[in-house]
Formats: structure tokens, C-alpha cells, sequence
């Protein structure tokens, strides 16, 4: 069985050394040697006393159906390549005159190497050449030593064996300077294991033959019979090939993951040399989609991998005629190769493509390529074959670091919002805290402070020139403080125009330095909208003394803050005597922004019910504070300070927000509630408040006729003009508008009778115990009938006792909510507690009112 000159499996590295001359030049001598041999050394006629001739078209056959045929069989880590051109050579020794085994030898293996496995000319030239030298000396030397005796004597057998090995010789080192001449490098002990390996199975295909040609002699009949064990052997060694070719393909693909790291930093690199590897190309290349509709083409070769500058059209040529096409990997044609040509400048003589279209690369693909030199590599069906099985696992691995790096760059820009204002750039209160534990963890007491910065009258920016100037403003005021601030010092933004920093300082005294420093920094007048902008701020700045905490700091600079803004000094350092507050009130003014910032204020809802029928028809949404340490935070404790502070406007607009997606997900569920929402009076004259209500609700698509905003009394007095355009605006919006606490205040019965309201709520200190209290009883009687009397649906709130509710049915009132209906509950408990009372068994206060209904209709 002799190697393949065509191609050698055995793994080699591609070098090219001046090729195109080098082989150019050994085919010409090749070609030159064999015609000289033919001319005039080849013995004439045939072998004496043959039985039979072979005409040169019947060896033809014979050879082209080897090097159609080939076999592969496994060799170490690789495989090695043969045909059994030994069979019809053996017969052509015996049974045919030396022209005619020459041309048949070139004429069925060129018709095979052509047309069948598409070696290219230069190629094609060079193992013609090996081929004619290869049979002219396995004649010559057959025909020597057989002389005149008999081809199946004991010399004929012999002779037969002599011209056989004369002829692997032969190809072996032709093959193995064709090779060194077009710059391909094999390790000479794997050359030499390779050559071992075809001498081995040679003669045993030379043993075959012989057998044959003795069976011939014999009896010219043994023809069918040789021939029919030539086709059964052959399908035996193809069956074995198959087996090995299956094993070596999932060898090269285990090889192949094996030597590519999915997380590395140069996948593609090591793809690349994975692929050379497999494959045996000299070079390897991706053409992958880039972005604007551009490419990005990546080659590598023995001397490492680089981009290339790439045309669009050529790589569009190259993916159009693999990927759409093809599903998997093919020999590329000549139009991709003249593509390629362009792409590295070079053209190369074979070729395999497959695309990258399992994972995430539709328009890629992946390319084992030869250089433009005569013994250039050129895929084989093993070739494409593995390269197919490795494109998907390498379009894998590039979708994975892909996303990996997607992912880490995603990690990396949402630690930096984590920690930074989304305004401003500057770091955030979280940040802010951060960092002030590690310096606390770092200095020793007393060479740390903690500055808190208010800016004072903010407000009035926002609304003589609008939020985007404000915005604006405190964007130029942040990077006046970040190019003031000492390398060592920190600076944040920590609030809506509120900012921190933590500075270094020697003494008590630099404190006032430095207060006077940021004072000094924002005497500089701003301009916002064509106009100078005078800026002031009150600072309040907290000694570290080795006991306090980061969160304590902070507290206790917000407590000098609002003591320097209460005596309008500029600045103030904490001492005990500035905390008039409690502690606990201290920390939840310090903590309450940062917790409507963290998302732990939620919308806890308390339900109201028809008294006539027991029917649920809203809900009022109540603001509870979750505390991640001190729990559940009642609102009587945190409102009053975010009424002070002006967090008020920011936590009522949270609140609105949970209503109106609330609201929006029961109707979607068939289920329509009304919600109520509590509205202070500095947040209803706010003139950005209206502008909330009407983007919560076009945000969420929600009917605005579900949704409630109550107002006090008190609201209605501070400035009723004010108030009163505010209340027709929502009115317009379709919102419904109640009137709470009513009977606490002073307001005129005019405002009731003028104003766009649609409900008063009867406070709770005249509902609770008005079934005890017959004073309380007539006021919530007379406030029922009042409000029918306007039009107005009237609310009782307190409701706690069962002959309260039923009071509240013998007079007509309209809605009932208290702790004997409902606690406030967050909505997932209020959506279980409305299942309950639809249950056939409802619990005892809905079954009453229901059992009043029922006798009412009967009566």
C-alpha cells in the first residue's frame, strides 16, 4: 500500500521558503527525468509467456479507482493517507507492456486527482511527475531482475518485491523533497513511522496482488475471482478507514476543545491555531460580522495571528457562498478563492469553509486555507469534515466570550451606577458611607471630618426656571466642589441639592477653613437660562472621635446643617447642645432619603367598603417605611420629617407611582378599585405635582377615574388660589378628588360647594366612639347629610367597633374603613384578604352587611 503523493495526513507546519521557483523548478527535473527514462530506458513489450494483456484504458481504471479510493487509517496522532496503487502496479508489471502501465498509471490517476479530488494544476504537476518516475524505475528494476524466467517463479516473485520497494522508496523521497521544497517541514522520525507504516501494509497489498497474478496464470478464468477479493478486501479496509475516521475526527475535536480556554483573553488566537492544528492548513482565518455593516477579518499562520484591512464585498463573496449555501463546511470554489486572493494577497490553492452559524455568528465563518505554492495544502473530505465538527464548538466558545465580555462590561458599568449620581458623576450616599468607613477604619480620631452641604433656596430655581435648569446648576456645582476638593478629600452627592465630603483635617479650627473655602467657591455667580444665579449653603460639619460610625457622622453633620440653615451662620460644627431631637427622630431624618432612594418605603392599602352592601370598592394607599434594622416605621414618626425636610413631594410621588401600577394590574385582572392617596399641602402647591399625576398614569395606561387624591382642610386655606387651579387640573385629568379629615378644620362651606370635589371623609375622632358618644353621633349624622345634600359621597374612617358600622348603615352613610373592615396590608395580603370575602363563607363583619342587604331587598 503505498503513501499518497497527493497528500500526507501526517501533522506538519507550513514554512514557506521561496516556493513558487523551488518547486516550479523540481517538477521540470521530475518531468524531464521521466521523459528521458521513457524514451529510452523502458524494456519493450511484455513480460514472456503472459497469459493475458491489459490494455492501457483497463489499468486506467484500475488506478483512477485508487486514488478515488483512498484509506486513511490512524497513525499516532494523526492519520496516515494511501491508496492501493499496489494492486493494478503488480498486475501491470506482469500482465502489461511497460508504455501501457505508464499510461494508464497517468492517465487514471490524473482523471482521478482532477476531477475527483480537485488537486489544483501546479499540484497536480509535481505528483504526476513523482508518479511517472515512481513506475518508470519499478519497471525497470522488475524487468531486471526477472530477465527471461517465469513472472510466478521464484525470481518473478522476487522481482515483483524488488520493483515494489524500489517504488515506495522512490515516492517516499520524492514526496519528502517536494514537501521541503514548497516549504513543508515534517519531523523526520514521524516521516520515517510513516514510511514504516505504508512499507508494512504495502507488502501485504503486494502479497495480495502476487497471489492474484499466480491465480491469473494459472488459469485466466481466477480473473473474476481475484477481483471479487480485491473488492472484498477493499471494503474491509474502508470499514476499518470509516471506524478510524470517526475515532480521529472525535480525537480532533476532543484535541481541539481541549486546547482552547472558553474564558481566555485570546480565544479567537487560540481557535485559530486549534484549527492548523486539526487540520494541518498552514493558515487559519475568521471573518467575523464587525459593527457598521463592516467586517473584521483575523489570519493566522506559523509566524502568529494579526487583522487584516478587509473589503466588505469580499467578505460578503466569501460568506455568501459558504454560509447560505452550505451548512456546513465545503471546499471553497474558485470565486471564494479569488475572494481570499484579495483578502491576504496572496492566492491559495485550497481551501475549506465552514460557517459559524450554530451560536450567535449567522454571518461568519471559519476558513482552513493553503498558501499559493505548487505542494500547497488542499482540503480533503477528513478536512472539511473535522472543520465542520470544530466550527460549531469554536462559534460556541466566540458566543460565550462574547457574552462573557458583554456581561463583565455590564457588571462593570452597574457597579458604577451602584455607586455613583446618575446627575452629577459624582460618587452617591452609598459610596459616601462607604468610604467613610474605610477612612474610619484607617485614621486615628480626630483627623477625619464629615461635611453635609445643603444648598439654600434651591427650590426657588426649580420653579422660576424649571427642573432642567436645576439640574443643570447642580451639575456645575458638582464639578465646582470636585476641582476644589484636596487629592486626599472625597465629594458626593447624596441627596436631591444636598452634597457630603470627607476631608482631612490637623485642628477643630480647619473646619472653619474649610467652610469658608466652599462658601468662597460658590460666591461666584452661576448662569441658568441667561440669568446670574447667586447660590448659597448652609454646611454642617461631625468630628470622627473613634466611637462614631459612618451613619452616626452623617447624622450628626445634617444635625449642624439644619442648625447653620436655622441661624443662617453658613456653617456649623456638631456639638450635643445643637441635638434638640431625639436620637431615633435624628437618625430617621438622616436615613428617610436614602431610604426612598433604597426602595423601603412601600404602599401598604387599608380597605373601604360599601355600608349598604359590604362591597369592596377601594382602597386608601398608606406610605410604610421598612426599616432594614428597626422594622416596620410608623408613619407618624417619618411624615412629619419628610413634611419638614421636603421629602414630603418625592415620597407622595413614590406612593402615587405603587397606586397607579397597582391600579392598572387589578383592572387588567377584571377587578376595578379605586385608590386613594394622601396629598400634603406643600405637595399639592407644588407646581411640578400635576405633571407627576399625569405621567404616572400615561406611564402605566391607567384609568385616571380610579385613582384618589385627598386633601385636608388646612391644604385649602394656606393658599386657596393656588390650591384651587391645582384641584380644577387634576379634575381635568378625570382624577377624583376627596376632602379628608373633614370637620378638624376651619374651611368655608363655599370651598365644598365651588371646588372640583367629589367626596368628604368624616374624621376618625368622631367615628370611632360616636355609638358612646351622642354628640359625636349627631356631628357624623349632620357632616352624612351635608354631604348628600352637596352632591358629595361621604367616607367614615375609624370604623373599629360592629355597632359603628351598623350606625353608620342607619344613616345612610356611603363608604366605611377602619380596623374592624381591614388593617392596611401590603397588595399581595389585600388581593387574599378580597378572595376571602368572596368566599362562600365570609368572615363575620362582610356577612352582616350582607345579611342587612339581603333583608332590605326582601323588605
Amino acid at each position: 500500500m503505498a503513501s499518497d503523493p497527493a497528500r500526507t495526513g501526517l501533522p506538519m507546519r507550513a514554512r514557506p521558503v521561496a516556493p513558487h521557483i523551488a518547486m516550479w523548478t523540481l517538477t521540470i527535473v521530475m518531468w524531464a527525468a521521466a521523459a528521458v527514462w521513457l524514451l529510452g530506458l523502458l524494456p519493450p513489450g511484455a513480460v514472456i509467456g503472459s497469459p493475458l494483456t491489459i490494455p492501457w484504458w483497463g489499468l486506467a481504471i484500475g488506478f483512477g479507482a485508487t486514488e478515488i479510493l483512498v484509506i486513511r487509517l490512524p497513525f499516532g496522532s494523526g492519520e496516515h493517507s494511501m491508496t492501493l496503487s499496489e494492486v493494478p502496479l503488480v498486475l501491470g508489471l506482469v500482465f502489461a507492456t511497460p508504455p501501457a502501465l505508464i499510461a494508464g498509471r497517468l492517465v487514471g490517476s490524473a482523471l482521478a486527482l482532477a476531477m475527483h479530488r480537485r488537486v489544483p494544476l501546479p499540484k497536480l504537476a509535481s505528483v504526476l511527475g513523482i508518479l511517472a518516475l515512481q513506475s518508470a524505475f519499478a519497471v525497470t528494476i522488475h524487468r531486471a531482475v526477472l530477465g527471461t524466467d517465469s513472472a510466478v517463479g521464484i525470481r518473478g516473485t522476487i522481482a515483483v518485491l524488488a520493483a515494489m520497494v524500489v517504488a515506495q522508496v522512490v515516492t517516499a523521497l520524492l514526496s519528502g523533497v517536494s514537501r521541503a521544497a514548497g516549504g513543508h517541514i515534517t519531523e523526520p522520525r514521524r516521516e520515517i513511522r510513516g514510511a514504516v507504516l505504508g512499507a508494512a501494509v504495502g507488502v501485504a497489498a503486494t502479497t495480495f496482488a502476487l497471489v492474484g497474478v499466480m491465480a491469473i496464470w494459472s488459469d485466466i478464468a481466477a480473473v473474476g475471482i481475484v477481483a471479487t477479493a480485491a473488492v472484498i478486501g477493499y471494503l474491509g479496509l474502508w470499514a476499518v478507514e470509516s471506524l478510524g475516521g470517526r475515532y480521529s475526527a472525535l480525537r480532533s475535536v476532543h484535541s481541539f476543545t481541549q486546547s482552547v480556554d472558553p474564558g481566555g483573553a485570546h480565544v479567537a488566537e487560540q481557535i485559530l491555531a486549534g484549527v492548523m492544528a486539526e487540520t494541518g492548513s498552514p493558515r487559519a482565518l475568521l471573518i467575523l460580522p464587525g459593527e457598521r455593516d463592516q467586517f473584521d477579518l483575523m489570519v493566522a499562520d506559523e509566524s502568529g495571528s494579526r487583522h487584516l484591512p478587509i473589503e466588505a464585498s469580499d467578505a460578503t463573496i466569501v460568506i455568501s457562498a459558504t454560509v447560505r449555501s452550505h451548512p456546513d463546511a465545503v471546499a471553497a470554489g474558485a470565486v471564494t478563492l479569488d475572494a481570499l486572493g484579495r483578502m491576504l494577497g496572496d492566492r491559495p490553492v485550497g481551501a475549506a469553509v465552514a460557517p459559524l452559524g450554530a451560536v450567535g455568528f449567522p454571518e461568519g465563518v471559519i476558513i482552513a486555507a493553503g498558501p499559493d505554492v505548487t505542494p500547497g495544502w488542499s482540503p480533503e473530505a477528513a478536512d472539511i469534515e473535522v472543520l465542520s465538527a470544530l466550527s460549531g464548538y469554536a462559534a460556541a466558545t466566540l458566543e460565550r466570550n462574547r457574552l462573557v465580555g458583554r456581561l463583565q462590561k455590564e457588571i462593570s458599568v452597574r457597579e458604577h451606577e451602584a455607586l455613583h449620581d446618575p446627575l452629577t458623576g459624582l460618587p452617591n450616599r452609598n459610596s459616601f458611607i462607604a468610604r467613610i468607613s474605610e477612612r474610619l477604619d484607617a485614621d486615628t480620631p480626630g483627623t477625619t471630618a464629615v461635611l453635609i452641604l445643603d444648598l439654600d433656596h434651591f427650590k426657588e430655581v426649580n420653579d422660576t426656571l424649571g427642573h432642567e435648569h436645576g439640574d443643570q446648576l447642580l451639575c456645575e456645582i458638582a464639578n465646582r466642589l470636585a476641582e476644589t476638593v484636596r487629592a486626599s478629600d472625597f465629594i458626593a452627592r447624596i441627596g436631591g441639592d444636598e452634597f457630603g465630603g470627607l476631608i482631612d483635617i490637623k485642628a477643630v479650627a480647619d473646619t472653619s477653613v474649610v467652610a469658608s473655602r466652599i462658601a468662597n467657591l460658590l460666591r461666584s455667580p452661576f448662569q441658568q437660562a441667561g440669568l446670574p444665579i447667586d447660590v448659597t449653603a448652609s454646611i454642617g460639619l461631625a468630628l470622627a472621635d473613634g466611637s462614631a460610625n459612618a451613619e452616626t457622622l452623617i447624622q450628626r453633620a445634617e444635625i449642624a446643617m439644619y442648625a447653620a440653615k436655622a441661624a443662617g451662620s453658613g456653617h456649623e460644627v456638631y456639638s450635643p447642645d445643637l441635638d434638640v431631637y431625639s436620637p431615633r427622630r435624628l437618625a430617621l431624618a438622616g436615613e428617610l432619603r436614602g431610604a426612598i432612594d433604597a426602595g423601603e418605603i412601600h404602599a401598604y392599602y387599608q380597605p373601604q367598603i360599601s355600608v349598604r352592601d359590604g362591597a369592596v370598592v377601594g382602597v386608601e394607599a398608606l406610605a410604610r417605611w421598612i426599616h432594614p434594622m428597626r422594622g416596620i416605621v410608623a408613619p407618624g414618626e417619618f411624615i412629619p420629617i419628610a413634611e419638614k425636610t421636603g421629602l414630603i413631594k418625592p415620597l407622595t410621588a413614590q406612593i402615587i407611582a405603587f397606586a397607579v401600577r397597582d391600579i392598572r394590574r387589578w383592572t387588567d385582572k377584571g377587578r376595578r378599585l379605586r385608590v386613594s392617596v394622601n396629598v400634603s399641602p406643600r405637595t399639592l402647591l407644588d407646581p411640578n405635582f400635576v405633571p407627576t399625576v399625569t405621567t404616572a398614569l400615561e406611564e402605566e395606561g391607567c384609568d385616571p377615574t380610579l385613582l384618589w387624591l385627598e386633601v385636608t382642610e388646612d391644604t385649602l386655606l394656606q393658599d386657596s388660589a393656588k390650591a384651587a387651579a391645582a384641584l380644577e387640573r387634576l379634575d381635568a385629568l378625570g382624577v377624583g378628588l376627596s376632602i379628608d379629615d373633614f370637620g378638624t378644620g376651619y374651611s368655608s362651606l363655599q370651598y365644598l360647594r365651588e371646588l372640583p370635589v367629589d367626596e368628604v371623609k368624616i374624621d376618625r375622632t368622631f367615628v370611632t366612639e360616636m355609638d358612646e358618644d351622642e354628640g359625636r353621633r349627631v356631628i357624623v349624622a349632620s357632616t352624612i347629610d351635608l354631604g348628600h345634600r352637596l352632591g358629595l359621597r361621604v367616607v367614615a374612617e375609624g370604623v373599629e367597633r360592629q355597632s359603628t358600622l351598623a350606625l353608620l348603615d342607619e344613616l345612610n352613610c356611603d363608604l366605611a374603613q377602619g380596623f374592624l373592615i381591614g388593617r392596611p396590608m401590603p397588595a399581595a395580603a389585600l388581593e387574599e384578604w378580597i378572595a376571602g370575602i368572596e368566599d362562600p363563607e365570609p368572615r363575620e363583619t362582610v356577612r352582616w352587611i350582607h345579611s342587612k342587604s339581603e333583608h332590605r331587598a326582601s323588605g
